[in-house]
């Protein structure tokens, strides 16, 4: 049976696939409108939370439910990104008060990722360093409250000269070619997350059956005749037979 809410996040996945087209489509207003404080499409390149996203509470269900889906998924493929390359905005690494932070103005000047803000030596620019480079107006409360809300280990990094060494962030840029992207990858991943292996598999394996063996038994059934019930009651019997066999 098909499970209707890995269907139904994997549609919601793929629709940010759709809003992250640059091509200019009407549908796109409502949105683009909603999300602008965070970014719009900025917000789906990586490492946001909802428990860190500000005002959340007015969003429709339907696009709350659109970051849950984009958000388990870039959760789960993992990655190693270089601390200097790591996105300033919506990052639930970065936060004041508990919530990530965006900045339109800084990211219209080009602020995007923590090495805009590092010198070549990997410290932070200093407040007149940073207004000369950038042109932005703004007070140094804003400017050393984004640098002291840097992760700790990436300060010690910076400080042991390590701005080189790359950072296991738990989240990726895109987990999947979005380009080449269909829904059914997105499904894959949700099906991959919430599969849970049957509990005699490690029996089997410790009685000499390997991974391929197993998995060829269970294909057997599918393979031995075209009906699609005889196939199910032959694998409901697999199944029973090697529950018995790896009691004993």
């Amino acid at each position: 049976m098909p499970d209707f809410e890995i269907i139904n996040k994997s549609l919601k996945a793929d629709w940010v696939k759709r809003f992250l087209n640059p091509q200019t489509q009407s549908w796109k207003t409502i949105p683009l409108d909603l999300l602008h404080y965070v970014g719009g499409p900025l917000l789906f390149e990586r490492n946001f939370s909802l428990k860190t996203l500000p005002e959340l509470s007015f969003l429709p269900l339907f696009y709350r439910d659109v970051l849950n889906a984009w958000e388990e998924i870039i959760m789960y493929t993992p990655t190693t990104t270089k601390i200097d390359n790591e996105i300033l905005w919506n990052n639930h690494f970065i936060t004041i008060g508990g919530k990530s932070i965006f900045y339109q103005q800084w990211y219209n000047a080009g602020v995007k990722n923590l090495s805009d803000i590092l010198d070549e030596e990997g410290n932070f620019l200093s407040f007149p360093e940073f207004r000369k480079k950038y042109k932005i107006k703004t007070n140094f409360l804003r400017y050393f409250g984004l640098c002291n809300a840097t992760p700790k280990y990436w300060k010690e990094a910076f400080n042991r000269d390590l701005e080189n060494e790359s950072v296991s962030t738990g989240q990726s840029t895109h987990p999947l070619n979005i380009s080449f992207w269909i829904c059914q990858h997105a499904r894959s991943l949700y099906v991959s997350k919430t599969f849970q292996k049957p509990t005699f598999k490690a029996r089997l394996i410790k009685a000499g059956f390997t991974d391929r063996s197993i998995a060829a038994l269970y294909i057997l059934p599918f393979k031995v005749t075209k009906s699609m019930k005889l196939s199910m009651f032959q694998f409901k019997i697999t199944t029973i037979l090697f529950a018995l066999a790896t009691n004993f």
